[in-house]
């Protein structure tokens, strides 16, 4: 979460739950986003990875209890399931991002998008 905060404070007023242009809208390339373009998306993933894991993992409460084993918590391990849902969209909205801070910043993004072409993970993704 500490990533994510970072990011929302390095965004300052260009930060919004909606994709969207502001009024005198800067592309913004400093701090995290000097390394992946989406750090925000990144850490969301790995706040949900992380929250996964020790919550399911083995000795952890969920399973120690039999939680697991039981009707309600069956259903809360399939409802877990939708994070994957959910960060498909999220991927998905990364691009449609990419694609209108194309369009608004043109040579500026793809200057950016050059020096920076990772999404999500270093030399990964």
């Amino acid at each position: 979460m500490v990533l994510r905060v970072v990011c929302f404070r390095e965004l300052g007023k260009h930060f919004t739950y909606e994709l969207s242009i502001r009024d005198k809208h800067k592309l913004v390339t400093s701090g995290p986003y000097s390394i992946v373009r989406h750090p925000s998306y990144t850490a969301l993933g790995l706040v949900y990875v992380g929250f996964t894991c020790s919550t399911l993992a083995r000795g952890m409460w969920w399973t120690e209890s039999g939680m697991h084993q039981t009707l309600g918590g069956r259903v809360t391990g399939l409802t877990w399931c939708s994070v994957l849902v959910y960060m498909t969209f999220i991927a998905l909205r990364a691009i449609k991002e990419d694609a209108m801070l194309h369009v608004e910043f043109g040579e500026e993004w793809e200057e950016y998008a050059a020096r920076v072409p990772y999404r999500y993970v270093p030399w990964l993704l």
